[in-house]
């Protein structure tokens, strides 16, 4: 807004006149410069919430669709890219030659109000604020078309996301990687006595696999196996309060990676852990944590409906407690069984089911574990894995 001036010969404008003016005058451009910004958020219902590898995200819902953006996957897969951007949005994972592509829809902010954000369905938006855009996906959709894993949990208005399955798909053949099988760590031996390894030998075997080039992994990955030049899966069976009280520093001490499988229905009970404590060990980076079912049932003489029954919920389980889908079974008593390997390939993409050495080649739903127990002496174990 221009400052009014006195004509020539005219009596001039008071002083206060002129200073109203000329602060009318920056203050509308400095309203103008700092416009708010209108978020889609203002346009459409909040959708639950999307716990994308445990990292907590806000969603928003489109009728049936639940949206996340784009910029909020990529905080935890860094290696998914958008390749194309117009009336198509094609999306890639990093090094891969395989695309998906959306039918993607342009909303500017200005004209959100009154724009049919159903007709997008089940597309991209892509959001225009000023110069600032925002893809948001219709997550159900994304995930189908590029094979992740979905959990939603309608009792808790989560859903949870894996890209684990993104990783890759084939694990590199022709190797043999040694799993370790343990249970408790503790000389308290309230149970049966080869089940418990004192903290001491345990120290003392993962200081061994150290000092002698092992590398422990998680099984994810195996994916990756072609970056490690001697591999090894450390797990333990049922979650005791042991693995928190005395393996836990352990694993701290020596930087070693473990996979522990719950029996998520004894989770908070005496002698195991607590989910408390069980967020704290995943958070670490040290612990994954698998299903090895909800009551430990022999799955060897379970009938199908009760197998996907122990399968499922067991799954939503650790999701519940970690935030993130498991993506283990482990066969309790490692019992064999034709039933798991037929409805496996639904909830998991890897299965341990006896005793023995595993190599790659044998299979995701074939893992073979090597029993560690009190009475394997260190001399013992080191032939194992000279």
């Amino acid at each position: 807004m221009p400052v009014p001036s006195a004509k020539k010969g005219a009596r001039p404008l008071p002083r206060w006149i002129c200073l109203f003016c000329a602060l009318l005058t920056a203050f509308s451009t400095l309203a103008g410069c700092a416009r708010k910004p209108q978020p889609l958020e203002l346009y459409l219902p909040a959708g639950p919430t999307v716990m994308v590898d445990g990292t907590a995200f806000a969603s928003l819902a489109l009728d049936d669709a639940v949206l996340i953006r784009l910029s909020d996957l990529q905080q935890v897969w860094p290696w998914l890219e958008l390749l194309e951007d117009g009336d198509c949005c094609t999306f890639s994972l990093r090094d891969s030659a395989e695309t998906v592509s959306l039918p993607c829809t342009e909303v500017k902010s200005r004209a959100a109000k009154k724009f049919d954000f159903a007709s997008t369905q089940p597309g991209c938006i892509r959001y225009l604020d000023g110069k600032t855009a925002e893809h948001w996906l219709p997550l159900q959709v994304f995930c189908d078309l590029m094979g992740a894993w979905l959990l939603p949990d309608a009792e808790t208005q989560t859903w949870f996301v894996s890209g684990v399955a993104l990783r890759g798909s084939a694990i590199p053949a022709g190797r043999q990687v040694p799993v370790l099988m343990y249970h408790c760590i503790s000389d308290d031996v309230w149970g049966e006595k080869e089940l418990f390894i004192s903290p001491d030998v345990f120290r003392k075997q993962m200081q061994y696999l150290k000092e002698h080039g092992y590398e422990p992994i998680f099984f994810e990955d195996l994916y990756h196996l072609d970056d490690y030049e001697k591999p090894i899966l450390i797990t333990a069976d049922d979650g005791y309060l042991d693995n928190y009280t005395e393996m836990y520093p352990i694993l701290q001490e020596q930087g070693v990676k473990v996979t522990i499988s719950l029996i998520t229905g004894s989770v908070g009970n005496p002698r195991y852990l607590t989910a408390a404590q069980i967020r704290e060990m995943e958070q670490s980076g040290l612990v994954s944590f698998q299903s090895h079912t909800v009551t430990h049932l022999r799955l060897d003489t379970a009938d199908a409906e009760t197998t996907v029954r122990e399968m499922a919920q067991s799954r939503l389980d650790v999701a519940r407690l970690t935030g993130k889908i498991p993506y283990l079974f482990s066969c309790p008593e490692s019992r064999k069984s034709q039933t798991a390997f037929d409805l496996v390939g639904d909830y998991y993409q890897f299965m341990t089911t006896g005793s023995g050495d595993w190599s790659p080649d044998d299979g995701t739903y074939r893992i073979l574990r090597r029993y560690i127990c009190r009475s394997m002496s260190l001399q013992k174990f080191a032939a194992l894995y000279p």
